[in-house]
């Protein structure tokens, strides 16, 4: 692992695989059955218009996965979590160029996400009523809930 600039990582959209790869983490949040989902805005790089759970975002370093998460978590709803994140799993997302540590985040069932611009749209979902139109790496993580 070493630090470089974000231009090696921002080329590869353009074709030119330079072997870079970005650290990210996820999470899966969960408020009793209710699990949080983000409706990726129009202007993002990977995914725009599509469902993805929320929070996640890429590892700066002299960061943690986890404390990642928590940050990501507070930028993207508006919510502090009061229980540490669990990783999981990890993930490689090759649309994205990013390896992922999912984690899972348990709320207080009566958190209610506040959302940010990364989001058009943020709404609670189960298990059984998760949107059609989920990213990639969205559609692999479901089966850790």
């Amino acid at each position: 692992m070493a630090e470089c600039a974000y231009r090696y990582y921002a080329v590869q959209t353009e074709g030119l695989d330079c072997g870079v790869r970005t650290l990210g983490a996820k999470a899966i949040t969960r408020a009793g059955d209710r699990i949080l989902m983000g409706l990726r805005s129009d202007w993002v790089m990977y995914y725009p218009n599509l469902w993805e759970f929320v929070p996640g975002g890429s590892v700066i370093p002299g960061q943690s996965p986890t404390e990642t998460i928590i940050e990501e978590m507070h930028e993207e709803t508006g919510l502090k979590v009061s229980r540490p994140p669990v990783p999981v799993a990890v993930a490689y997302d090759s649309e994205a160029y990013s390896w992922e540590v999912i984690h899972l985040i348990e709320l207080d069932e009566k958190a209610t996400p506040i959302g940010s611009r990364e989001y058009g749209e943020l709404k609670w979902s189960t298990r059984t009523s998760l949107p059609d139109q989920l990213t990639p790496i969205a559609r692999r993580m479901t089966s850790l809930i």
